[in-house]
């Protein structure tokens, strides 16, 4: 049985410094705000790329059932509207308490 000393086990500070990290990275890249990011980062355990693909196939997902269910002025109004919206509250909490 191999043992492993402390210095090979990340410590609580470097783990968390490194989640917070990663959500302002995939904040600057999405332009979604910190809870979003945690959010998405915590249902993709933490993978960034998991993450980002997560967040950006919903958008996609949106943005082609708009298309297909309104004319094109419409839709790019709604689409604008979107973006600008933040999730539903119930959606983020439910999020950061699955967390724990």
């Amino acid at each position: 049985m191999a043992s492993t000393s402390a210095s090979e086990k990340p410590s609580v500070s470097n783990v968390e410094e490194n989640r917070s990290r990663l959500c302002s990275e995939f904040a600057a890249i999405t332009g979604a705000d910190s809870a979003v990011a945690q959010c998405y980062l915590v249902e993709n355990e933490w993978e960034m790329q998991k993450a980002m693909n997560s967040f950006f196939e919903a958008d996609l997902e949106n943005v082609f059932e708009e298309d297909m269910s309104e004319d094109s002025e419409s839709s790019s109004k709604r689409k604008r509207q979107k973006m600008e919206e933040k999730p539903p509250a119930e959606w983020l909490v439910s999020c950061l308490l699955s967390r724990h």
